[in-house]
């Protein structure tokens, strides 16, 4: 770095250089050597997290939903409703990457994203907004899909108390071994994951 800067004080040249850092400024100047710091420092733009214009977010998911693919694609209100409350720690590579992750997912002629598609850190958003505002949320949603999270919901707690295993979770729910194998299916869920190591 010193023979960086001892170059270009030597030899005039123009520079277009662009740094990006999620730390903030003071933390930058105790970081780095301070005649780098003053190149680099002349101009700051701060871009907001995600979490600061979450208004965005229903343009940004249907830009996202149409640049990943050339189907019709639907994120239905449910969805745009969890995405809003959640914080997204990865800013908008991780709502893009939430999109995508969810799109490879989809099977058949199913063209419309729902709660089992998604990552694991937006389905916990689910238990949370379960009801908001004296069950305004909770009648947001469909019969079905209210069904659906009440399902999702007793297979994981079931795998839960099971330590992952698929036969003592049927068990516990009263459930051939087939049929709950179906369900798990049905809903993109990992037993392995469950299993306390």
């Amino acid at each position: 770095i010193a023979e960086f800067i001892d170059y270009l004080s030597v030899k005039k040249s123009t520079y277009n250089m662009f740094f990006t850092s999620d730390s903030n400024i003071k933390v930058l100047q105790e970081s780095l050597n301070p005649k780098l710091f003053y190149i680099l420092s002349n101009y700051e733009i701060r871009i907001p997290p995600l979490r600061e214009h979450k208004e965005d977010i229903p343009l940004l998911s249907d830009y996202f939903s149409k640049q990943l693919s050339k189907l019709k694609i639907k994120i239905p209100e449910n969805i745009l409703n969890v995405f809003l409350e959640y914080d997204w720690p990865g800013n908008i590579r991780e709502l893009k990457n939430t999109i995508e992750y969810s799109f490879a997912k989809l099977e058949g002629n199913n063209y419309t994203l729902s709660k089992k598609l998604l990552p694991e850190p937006l389905k916990n958003v689910f238990a949370k907004m379960s009801v908001v505002e004296g069950g305004s949320y909770l009648f947001k949603k469909s019969f079905d899909e209210l069904m659906d999270d009440f399902e999702y919901d007793l297979l994981t707690k079931a795998l839960k108390v099971a330590n992952g295993n698929m036969a003592k979770a049927a068990r516990l729910l009263k459930l051939t071994e087939r049929k709950i194998g179906y369900k798990i299916s049905n809903h993109n869920i990992e037993p392995k994951k469950f299993k306390i190591k």
